[in-house]
């Protein structure tokens, strides 16, 4: 099992042109999915959650990629940024 804590995130750019942030994390892991909650109204979110993902006994490390997303009732969310976590920063 690998445990990934999505802790927080600072200064997140203005999306919307009305409203704040509305902030949550994509994470992807060796073809598995994860996502946090949305904290709306924030362009600093601490989420401090926990996400786990499967890993098979003696399975090669993968890359994981981390995505920021802003949630959007109407419409589409938007991206608001993304990071590759290399397999030997793991």
């Amino acid at each position: 099992r690998l445990e990934v804590v999505v802790e927080s995130a600072r200064h997140l750019p203005k999306m919307d042109t009305m409203g704040t942030c509305d902030a949550y994390c994509v994470i992807n892991y060796s073809g598995e999915e994860r996502k946090s909650s949305v904290k709306k109204n924030t362009y600093s979110p601490d989420w401090g959650e926990r996400l786990d993902f499967e890993v098979e006994g003696g399975g090669e490390v993968k890359e994981m990629t981390v995505d920021v997303w802003d949630y959007d009732m109407v419409g589409s969310n938007d991206k608001v940024g993304s990071v590759r976590i290399s397999a030997a920063e793991l």
